[in-house]
């Protein structure tokens, strides 16, 4: 378990040496408690096993850190912090934190296919031009009934039609190259910390950011 100061910063180059670094947050608010096991199991069930999970419990008040530290996996990283900070902060804390090559984000209550991983890294790596890449999502209930289909744009043009409205980019969905994640970071608004919903759509719209592709 780590417990890093607030600057959260990695500046040694020798220990960036992984090719995969997935980012996690999760909170007892949303329920994270119950659904981090299945969240962790998920990037253990990865095809491409390079990879690191960092997660930082964001001042739960439920057994979350104690879900996570049972895995007993070294290649997860637990980091237990106070509330009172937002996702934004907590993200630019794991990114700084993270060794690998390409960045990927995860939420608590979410599950990744098992291929996720090594076809996203597979078409970053395809494209040197690329930036970041998102997929569809399949959604479902607390009780894993299937709701339907969260379908994204196909093309540059698609996602980024409406770039102060948003980018129809699903948050556990993402993927990208660590260069070019680590040096945009997350600002709260007006000094407040950011909610789940606006993080990554600022970041997008700071750029610069070409292409995208999903």
């Amino acid at each position: 378990m780590e417990n890093p100061e607030p600057g959260f910063l990695l500046d040694d180059p020798a220990d960036r040496a992984l090719l995969q670094t997935a980012l996690l947050s999760g909170r007892n608010q949303s329920g994270s408690g119950a659904t981090v096991g299945a969240a962790v199991r998920s990037i253990q069930m990865q095809t491409l096993q390079e990879w690191e999970l960092i997660v930082i419990d964001n001042g739960s008040s439920d057994n979350t850190g104690s879900i996570v530290n049972g895995f007993g996996d070294s290649r997860i990283r637990l980091i237990r912090e106070a509330p009172g900070a937002g996702l934004a902060t907590r993200l630019n804390q794991a990114a700084a934190l993270s060794r690998g090559e390409f960045i990927a984000r995860m939420d608590a209550d979410d599950v990744c296919f098992p291929e996720r991983l090594a076809r996203q890294i597979e078409r970053l790596q395809q494209d040197p031009e690329l930036d970041v890449l998102s997929c569809g999502a399949v959604v479902f209930t607390d009780h894993a009934e299937l709701v339907g289909e969260l379908l994204v744009g196909l093309t540059h043009c698609e996602i980024a039609a409406r770039p102060f409205v948003g980018f129809p980019f699903p948050h556990p969905t993402w993927c990208g190259r660590a260069a070019w994640c680590r040096p945009r970071r997350l600002r709260p608004r007006g000094g407040k910390p950011r909610t789940a919903g606006s993080d990554t759509h600022s970041i997008r719209r700071r750029g610069p950011f070409l292409p995208l592709a999903a």
